[in-house]
């Protein structure tokens, strides 16, 4: 892809994090630059880097002051950014979602539908039809934010947020889809509800799905929903 000219850009944020912008849209071009860049810091194991958090168009890379100094970490990133201009392939791993959609498990189905003019079953149809990346994690403990969500399902999110949603729900805000890790409150509508636990303290890793791969969603119905929640983390 071709950045713009003023991007890539390294700035300090704070006195123990550097931040690495690629631009300032939301796009699946920038987010795989983001996501091919995090990769390279993480491989490199950079002395004194303790963490590296990928989001839409940035990647902060956190260090420890006492360890190695600020212009240190400056010189190795801009080194790795240089690396950037050899290509490598880039292919998301994609995690199959089951979602029991509707009813009880999602309450503003029939809201997204009636907003767009279509069916509920049609709504399904296309949440289900396409292969969303995951730009990033956050808010809660593994909420996904997943792009390229259909136009013909976009749908605002609540005037009034609900003060509790149960973890698994799969929600639309806007122009994006995502799904609650874990019991919280939120203002996304709410079409459906997977079965799969997708953030566990006391699971290693702690997170079902990482920034950087991709997510695709398929029906199931409330007998299936149940069944696998009975046979505990069925994972995809």
């Amino acid at each position: 892809m071709t950045l713009h000219t003023h991007y890539p850009e390294l700035l300090p944020l704070g006195d123990q994090c550097w931040l690495v912008r690629f631009g300032n849209t939301v796009s699946e071009d920038v987010n795989h630059s983001v996501i091919e860049f995090a990769n390279r810091v993480v491989e490199s194991q950079l002395p004194g880097v303790i963490e590296v958090v990928p989001s839409y168009c940035e990647v902060a890379v956190y260090y420890n002051a006492l360890a190695v100094d600020h212009s240190s970490v400056f010189n190795s990133l801009k080194a790795l950014l240089n690396e950037l201009s050899v290509k490598r392939d880039f292919q998301r791993h994609v995690h199959r979602i089951p979602v029991c959609y509707g009813g009880a498990f999602g309450p503003d189905l029939a809201h997204v539908a009636k907003h767009n003019g279509i069916s509920e079953e049609e709504v399904i149809r296309v949440h289900t039809g396409s292969i969303y990346p995951v730009y990033m994690l956050g808010f809660t403990p593994g909420f996904c934010y997943l792009g390229n969500l259909s136009g013909a399902i976009h749908c605002l999110r609540k005037s009034r947020p609900r003060l509790k949603i149960p973890a698994g729900s799969v929600g639309i805000a806007g122009k994006q889809t995502g799904i609650y890790p874990i019991e919280s409150p939120g203002g996304w509508q709410l079409i459906g509800q997977t079965p799969l636990t997708i953030f566990d303290i006391n699971r290693i890793p702690n997170v079902l799905v990482e920034a950087g791969e991709a997510i695709q969603f398929y029906a199931i119905d409330e007998e299936q929903f149940y069944a696998l929640k009975k046979n505990g983390d069925a994972n995809e």
